[in-house]
């Protein structure tokens, strides 16, 4: 500050350096930027023991999405704690009735990739996940109180920023009975990502799942417009038009196909 009124950096001020030296004598040192000078506390030294395989180890948590006018709904996402993989399931609404068959599908998807079901979940206890008391598909273990998932709330924060730059960068308003395609997309994109817990590899990889190069990704980024060719097997007849101008909404995993929605709200399958 006072190298700053020395040297002319204000303009129309009329403070000189002594003033400064004044206040400071008489005020003391600014306890804001004592504050912020301060080195932030030692991290709480974990008790438990790290992960040691993919797949074992899994966190819970849920985001609300806007699914049509105001209404928001929940999202689930399991984050591994191993290798960061993020897996998520539109859920619709929070019941039991709608969280299980979830839960069994998202342990079908592991099994069937890793050959193996995860050995525990750790979830928060918010309202939405107390469902997780009932399920008996995998041992569940819910945060203390005031104490929350934190791998899982992260990786919500990187989710939620990544749609923000996905939808500013469209040139439409994306509708909300959309916003749980985007999320899925957002999702593979971001195992496609490498992190620090899956270096070198990304975690698409260490859950075998194939990798995109340059024209798929090109090809499958979500909210591209253009025609595209109506399949034979999803034209009702001969009369159908062979092509729609349509937009890209998600992808397969494998890539053996490539959602795509049309102009009457039609979605379908391009290979």
């Amino acid at each position: 500050m006072k190298d700053m009124l020395k040297h002319g950096k204000f303009r129309g001020c009329t403070l000189s350096p002594a003033d400064v030296d004044t206040a400071a004598e008489l005020l003391g040192k600014c306890p804001f930027c004592m504050e912020a000078n301060m080195p932030e506390p030692p991290a709480v030294v974990s008790s438990r023991e790290p992960v040691r395989e993919d797949g074992s180890s899994f966190q819970a948590d849920i985001l609300f999405i806007r699914n049509s006018g105001r209404r928001k709904s929940p999202y689930l996402i399991l984050v591994d704690e191993r290798s960061g993989m993020v897996i998520g399931r539109y859920l619709g609404e929070r019941s039991a009735r709608i969280l299980h068959p979830a839960m069994d599908t998202i342990l079908r998807y592991v099994e069937a990739l890793l050959h193996r079901k995860p050995d525990v979940i750790f979830a928060d206890r918010e309202r939405v996940l107390l469902d997780f008391q009932r399920y008996k598909g995998v041992k569940v273990l819910q945060s203390a109180p005031g104490r929350h998932a934190r791998i899982a709330e992260r990786t919500i924060r990187t989710l939620k920023d990544m749609m923000r730059v996905k939808l500013s960068s469209l040139t439409f308003a994306l509708p909300d009975v959309l916003t749980s395609s985007l999320l899925d997309w957002i999702i593979q994109r971001r195992n496609l990502l490498v992190n620090e817990k899956s270096f070198p590899l990304v975690p698409a990889e260490v859950y075998g799942i194939p990798t995109l190069d340059t024209k798929q990704l090109q090809l499958t980024d979500f909210g591209r417009t253009g025609y595209f060719k109506i399949p034979t097997d999803q034209q009702k007849d001969d009369l159908d038009p062979h092509a729609e101008l349509g937009i890209v909404v998600g992808y397969e995993s494998s890539f053996a196909h490539i959602a795509v929605i049309c102009q009457r709200l039609q979605i379908y399958q391009i290979s």
